[in-house]
């Protein structure tokens, strides 16, 4: 079940008069088709309470979506603009904490940038400018929201609209605002919409999957993995993905669910493309001695340059002198030799 949550009731009016609610608690708890829609008032501590209430009274609630406005410490966003949050951090008492939280990974049509929930309003530019360094927008609530639910592990998604920036004139925004409420909230309502159409596609896109409850991709994975079905239904039609690719082979590994997600992708790449396929194995042939050495050998990433990439940390003379010598040992010509499209070597 879904927990909607908002800071002020002005955020969620076009959700009050679009969705079918039911008053659960006097009039900051409702429950529609979906779940649950909250009203928490302003505030890391009134937010963290009221939170904490709804998810101890309902313990099926397995996802939150926090909506709302926000203001922006970078001048580059625009107002009006909706962002998903990537990550909260936390400001209390003017004093930048280092517990922050990260939100669900999830494919939207969103820009993405980080949160800092502080205990103050902040309105004016030069405060904005202090602030930038930690992250782009700032807000009220979204980290005393996911410190509610830590324990619980429960998902958190934040889609936050920019409502002003701060400038000098900082004694209008609240007014402004105010306002603007409706023409706001119904952006959100909008944006929360899309993100269900987003989230409705990926379903789609695991509908398709054999066994994909066995699976997990994050967000990136879950976008290449879209990308590359369509391709594989292009190249092979009519065959079935069971009928190309070996599940039980990949299932049967004693792996996480990520990582058989990875393993997966790789296998559709080696259906799409089993020239680079041949290529990379012929390549990784060539690398045990430097990884031994604690050096990290990376290719061309089209394989088209004859380049070798080179990353390494030494914590002694000997390693260095290891890694050295392992470097010496390469077979640079055989590595230009398969690059260059001799398979045979």
């Amino acid at each position: 079940m879904q927990l909607l949550t908002f800071a002020h009731r002005g955020e969620a009016r076009a959700f009050l008069d679009q969705l079918d609610l039911t008053q659960v608690q006097g009039n900051t708890l409702y429950r529609f088709n979906r779940g649950l829609l909250l009203i928490t008032g302003e505030g890391l501590f009134e937010t963290m309470n009221a939170v904490s209430k709804v998810i101890a009274t309902h313990p099926d609630i397995n996802e939150i979506v926090n909506l709302g406005v926000a203001g922006s410490l970078d001048e580059n966003l625009a107002k009006n603009e909706i962002i998903q949050i990537r990550t909260v951090y936390l400001e209390l008492e003017e004093k930048a904490q280092f517990h922050s939280f990260s939100m669900q990974e999830r494919i939207t049509p969103f820009k993405k940038a980080d949160c800092l929930s502080s205990t103050r309003r902040v309105l004016d530019k030069q405060t904005a400018e202090k602030l930038l360094p930690f992250a782009s927008l700032v807000d009220r609530e979204l980290w005393a929201i996911c410190r509610a639910v830590k324990d619980e592990k429960i998902p958190v998604t934040s889609l936050k609209l920019i409502s002003d920036i701060p400038s000098q004139e900082q004694n209008e925004i609240c007014q402004v605002v105010k306002e603007q409420a409706d023409l706001f909230s119904s952006h959100l309502f909008d944006a929360w919409n899309a993100l269900h159409s987003s989230n409705d596609k990926s379903k789609l896109v695991l509908d398709e999957l054999p066994h994909y409850e066995k699976f997990h991709f994050t967000s990136s994975m879950m976008m290449a993995l879209e990308k590359k079905l369509s391709q594989v239904f292009i190249k092979f039609p009519g065959d079935s993905l069971e009928s190309l690719i070996d599940f039980d082979s990949i299932l049967s590994k004693e792996t996480r669910p990520k990582e058989k997600a990875a393993e997966l992708l790789n296998e559709l790449n080696a259906l799409l493309n089993p020239y680079r396929v041949t290529l990379e194995k012929r390549l990784s042939r060539l690398t045990p001695g430097l990884k031994a050495a604690g050096l990290n050998p990376t290719f061309d990433p089209n394989l088209e340059k004859v380049q070798l990439h080179i990353k390494g940390t030494f914590s002694s003379k000997n390693e260095m002198a290891k890694a050295i010598d392992q470097l010496q040992k390469f077979d640079f010509d055989q590595m230009s030799a398969i690059l260059d499209g001799e398979l045979d070597v």
